[in-house]
């Protein structure tokens, strides 16, 4: 999964949906980190979808002061 994602903010890197100087595979590392953690320690009852979380955490680690970061 991590790579995946990597290989996703490095394409959109290149495409300049991301700043330039993003590390792609620690935030990736970061995001699969946050979302294997979201649920393996929710509680069984919990709602699964864990997207409100994961595109808080996206635009906290791809924010480029000059632009807004549109989540997919």
């Amino acid at each position: 999964m991590q790579q995946s994602i990597t290989g996703y903010l490095e394409s959109e890197r290149q495409l300049g949906r991301v700043a330039q100087d993003i590390d792609a595979a620690t935030t990736a590392l970061a995001l699969a980190g946050t979302d294997h953690h979201l649920l393996m320690t929710r509680s069984p009852d919990a709602p699964l979808d864990a997207r409100e979380t994961t595109e808080r955490l996206v635009t906290l680690l791809l924010r480029d002061g000059s632009r807004h970061v549109v989540v997919p």
